[in-house]
């Protein structure tokens, strides 16, 4: 992480401004506080350490955070600070925080900034390579860190460690590898499944193969002794020939005593046709003269029921008055007319019942004849039914004796060459029950590789989650010894020593596994309290510059930004020389060195200036 530039507006004591911040190299920054005289006060923290912090992670490491940081001495209610960065790919970032509280984030030209601004802030954190509390721990040093690495609790030194070393990558991990095995276990049970299916298909296919084979071999028994019975067939034709030419022959003579000639039975057919058709017509006409008769006869007695009386008296029987001259000459003649017509009626039905009588004589001979005829035709149907019956008998002896030794033959080698029905379903059910071991046999290979998957990604869960951060923390501890060494050295303090591990020795003389950090001095006390004030500086801030270096050791923290703000406020002269010759020495990137020692200034020519005036400061360099 390379840091380009801060700029500001109204926050902290700060009013409006920007700073040019890459390879400024050991920058000095001092201040002038035209308010209250001195150089306390001006404003150099504001910029070098609030503006930046705040600007990066919301909060100072004092803890100022939302409304105040809004300078009071202005009329302004509102602010903003930024800050342009490399991350460690070489991306450009811009990181503007505003007060009111807004967060917007760059990558390059293009605004990535999150709708919420927790998230804005872990992309944020994810692309400096460190949060709040690491960066506190490698990047600063001094007054405005809120408390030495060597004096946080154990639990807080565990987590700043892990911000450095790739912990959040093993975290992914082992997330990915857990959610990877609960998918895999998902997909194995659904396997185990399939296993089943197919186990149980291929026990159903197995056992209709069995009912098959059975079926196989129970249809070749049944055509053994089909060939048996047809050879047993072939022995006994000669008897049964002997017996079928012999029965031909008492046909024949039967067949000899019966005369039915065909001409005969078509003439007598046609008789009988005639017959019938005579009988028809005569019971026709016997009907449609019996139906005339009846309604002759009919009509003559309607009109002898309807018949008027005659008028013989000219008066009226019944008063004895007299009757009307015309009334009895129509009467009369109404009478006459009525007579005639009974009288012809009674005449008719007289000759329709002759008539009648006639075709019912010749209806009954007609009958009788077609009743002689159908008499001699059924007498010639029984001769013929005898006939045939005896021909069909003879046929079949003939038929027998012409074709029975071929057929048995030909049966005999049918069942000799024939194939078994059921062999093909045996064939096929034989690939099919192949096809189906080879089917389970595949589940079962796949359910069992997604066993071994599982048990891999449960075994790298527990790697990923704890076992390897274990190593890494064993693996960093030495190398955090021997850096820590090397920078007490440099800063001629060799008597003081650190030790990290990850092993704590408890008062019983027994050990846990717990991240500890010892500090002691050869000639004075035991752990980071007993130390002087001078003593604890030197040791926080050699194990600072040993974070920062196992940081530059990461892809994701490498770092050439620190502030130092006031760090030498305990140091004796001899510790003070030592710091600054080794800061001259270790320069990489940009360190911002807050003092306003004046035997600073005089070693330090690059300098950033901080002015104060009427509460407001502005910042040159």
């Amino acid at each position: 992480m390379i840091l380009l530039e801060v700029s500001w507006d109204n926050i902290f004591s700060l009013s409006k401004g920007a700073v040019d911040l890459k390879d400024r190299g050991l920058c000095l920054v001092t201040g002038e506080n035209l308010d209250e005289g001195g150089g306390n006060g001006a404003g150099k923290s504001s910029f070098a350490s609030k503006a930046i912090l705040w600007t990066l992670y919301g909060q100072t490491a004092g803890g100022l955070k939302a409304d105040a940081i809004i300078n009071r001495h202005t009329k302004k209610k509102s602010g903003w600070g930024a800050v342009r960065f490399l991350s460690d790919d070489g991306e450009e970032y811009k990181v503007q925080r505003f007060r009111p509280s807004k967060l917007r984030l760059w990558r390059g030209e293009k605004e990535i900034s999150a709708k919420k601004v927790a998230t804005t802030q872990e992309m944020i954190d994810q692309a400096l390579g460190r949060d709040y509390q690491t960066f506190l721990q490698t990047e600063m040093f001094g007054q405005g860190r809120a408390m030495s690495y060597a004096a946080l609790s154990p639990a807080d030194q565990k987590k700043v460690m892990e911000q450095i070393l790739p912990i959040q990558t093993l975290d992914e991990w082992a997330e990915e590898a857990k959610r990877n095995a609960a998918m895999v276990k998902e997909k194995l049970a659904k396997y185990e499944t399939a296993v089943e299916v197919e186990a149980g298909k291929l026990n159903t296919l197995q056992r209709q193969f069995e009912f098959r084979k059975q079926e196989m071999e129970k249809w070749t028994v049944e055509n053994d002794r089909a060939i048996i019975d047809k050879q047993n067939q072939l022995e006994r034709y000669s008897t049964q020939i002997t017996k079928a030419k012999n029965r031909i022959e008492q046909i024949d003579t039967q067949l000899n005593s019966i005369l039915v000639q065909p001409q005969h039975f078509a003439t007598m057919k046609k008789d009988v046709e005639v017959a019938v058709k005579k009988s028809a017509e005569a019971e026709k006409k016997y009907l449609e003269a019996h139906s005339v008769w009846q309604q002759w006869q009919s009509a003559a007695d309607g009109l002898k029921h309807t018949m008027p009386v005659k008028i013989e008296s000219l008066n009226c029987p019944t008063c004895n008055r007299p009757w009307d001259e015309k009334f009895i000459a129509d009467h009369n003649n109404n009478y006459e007319q009525h007579f005639i017509r009974w009288k012809e009626a009674e005449v008719n039905a007289g000759h329709a019942k002759d008539v009648t009588a006639e075709y019912h004589k010749h209806k009954v001979a007609v009958e009788n004849v077609e009743l002689e005829l159908k008499g001699r035709l059924q007498e010639m149907y029984d001769e013929e039914r005898k006939y045939n019956a005896l021909m069909q008998e003879r046929n079949r002896h003939e038929t027998f004796l012409r074709g029975k030794p071929t057929e048995l033959q030909q049966s005999l080698d049918t069942l000799m060459l024939g194939t078994n029905p059921h062999r093909d379903a045996v064939d096929k059910m034989s690939s099919e029950l192949k096809l189906q071991r080879a089917e389970v046999t595949k589940a079962k290979l796949e359910s069992e590789a997604l066993s071994q998957e599982y048990d891999d990604l449960v075994y790298w869960h527990k790697v990923y989650s704890k076992e390897m951060k274990v190593k890494l923390f064993e693996a960093a501890c030495p190398y955090l010894d021997h850096v820590t060494a090397q920078h007490l050295k440099a800063l001629d303090n060799s008597q003081l020593h650190v030790q990290f591990s990850t092993v704590k020795i408890l008062s019983t003389g027994e050990t846990k596994e717990d991240f500890n950090v010892r500090c002691w001095n050869d000639t004075g006390g035991e752990g980071f309290d007993s130390l002087s004030g001078g003593e604890q500086q030197m040791i926080s801030f050699a194990i600072g510059r040993a974070l920062a270096d196992l940081a530059r050791t990461q892809t994701t923290g490498a770092s050439e930004f620190q502030i130092l703000d006031e760090p030498f406020t305990e140091l004796d002269e001899r510790n003070f020389e030592a710091v600054v010759n080794y800061l001259q020495k270790d320069i990489k990137g940009t360190v911002l060195l807050i003092s306003n020692d004046n035997s600073l200034k005089g070693l330090v020519p690059n300098r950033i200036i901080v002015t104060k005036k009427n509460g407001i400061s502005e910042v040159r360099g």
